[in-house]
């Protein structure tokens, strides 16, 4: 009778420690109450009656990581200009609604469908763009953000947000290593040759630009010298006008030096002329007579 007795109290008391259980921080619990309707419980301690199953997942944002693992393979993917890449990538889902989660997560592993799905939307969004744009995909985030958008639209039935999606590595296949090689070193001897014939043509162009100025400006000192020229003869044209009029036979007589000056400067040139032509008169005793009774007179 004994024996029944703690039997009994031992089994009522396994059955009181199985009703407590523990819902851990960043988890939710889910199960059927009495009325058969789904409960949600937060974290902390709660009670179930015995043998109830409890549904648990975490609801903090979770990782589904494509690293090279055996676990997370990478993504193989062949781009619009034929380059066989390796595509690494970090996706952040969380679920947002537990109960629409656990009765989907019945028939199937939500986490394996994501990633099935998310591999085919990548596949679908990256293989139109080149080598280089893949690239700088986290950059140019169009693909991604598009791959976002379509699986928040596929999963929001299971009670699962996409929050963000980052290309983690990109690789390319090791056969086809020494040709993408070849390829870019290709790439950069032509943008090296493209960006030496652009530096070229610019130097080109500021010589022709500079050569211009410096013509201008020499043509506009030369037109500028020879106006101040015409300028100053005009001036001195006029000058030698006026004197004429105050005193033509000093204006003759000064003429006529200023010719001797010019003829006579090179000692070394020889004129023959009759000192009574009309060019010496200036210089003969009788016309230097003639002005001395002048000054006496």
């Amino acid at each position: 009778m004994k024996r029944g007795l703690i039997f009994v109290v031992l089994l009522l008391v396994l059955l009181l420690a199985g009703s407590f259980f523990i819902v851990p921080t960043g988890y939710v619990a889910l199960y059927r109450g009495i009325s058969d309707s789904s409960i949600v419980l937060k974290p902390g301690l709660h009670f179930r009656l015995p043998f109830q199953n409890v549904l648990m997942h975490a609801v903090s944002t979770q990782q589904l990581l494509a690293d090279g693992t055996t676990e997370h393979p990478y993504l193989t993917l062949t781009t619009f200009d034929k380059h066989n890449l390796h595509l690494g990538y970090t996706l952040l889902w969380k679920v947002t609604d537990p109960v629409i989660f656990f009765q989907a997560q019945k028939t199937q592993d939500i986490a394996s469908v994501l990633r099935d799905k998310l591999n085919t939307t990548l596949l679908e969004k990256l293989q139109p763009y080149t080598l280089e744009q893949v690239l700088q995909v986290n950059a140019q985030n169009t693909p991604l953000q598009l791959t976002i958008d379509k699986l928040n639209t596929q999963f929001h039935a299971q009670g699962v947000t996409i929050q963000g999606l980052w290309v983690t590595n990109v690789t390319v296949a090791d056969a086809e290593q020494p040709i993408w090689l070849a390829r870019m070193n290709q790439d950069e001897h032509d943008k090296l040759a493209a960006l030496q014939t652009q530096t070229e043509n610019l130097a080109q162009t500021l010589r022709a630009e500079t050569a211009a100025k410096v013509s201008k400006v020499r043509e506009d000192g030369q037109a500028q010298a020879s106006k101040i020229y015409a300028d100053a003869e005009a001036e001195a044209t006029t000058i030698y006008a006026q004197a004429y009029d105050k005193n033509p036979a000093f204006y003759e007589f000064y003429h006529h030096l200023q010719l001797y000056k010019k003829l006579l400067a090179s000692k070394q040139d020889v004129l023959v002329l009759s000192t009574k032509t009309e060019f010496f008169k200036d210089l003969s005793p009788a016309r230097a007579a003639s002005q001395e009774r002048q000054k006496d007179s």
